[in-house]
């Protein structure tokens, strides 16, 4: 059983995802895309996949890669930290 298997609604899953959980982020888009428990919302879904993918999580980017491809958006290009300069 995974730790989303105990959630009856998103709201649990949104307070994980908004904690910075990327398998919170992940399967809150799932739910999005699918509106399992919530309306269905793409451009949110996308967000969250993003935000999971931009974590290093392997299945949001490829989730991502495949609605890039059925909606044909740019590809997604994760965001990259930049080093802080140093005085």
């Amino acid at each position: 059983m995974t730790k989303f298997a105990l959630f009856a609604d998103g709201k649990d899953v949104r307070n994980l995802a908004n904690s910075g959980d990327a398998d919170a982020m992940y399967q809150l888009g799932l739910m999005y895309e699918s509106g399992d428990g919530m309306m269905q919302n793409t451009p949110i879904a996308l967000n969250r996949f993003r935000q999971a993918a931009d974590k290093g999580h392997e299945m949001a980017k490829e989730r991502l890669e495949q609605l890039s491809v059925k909606y044909k958006l740019a590809p997604y290009i994760p965001q990259v930290s930049e080093p802080e300069e140093e005085d």
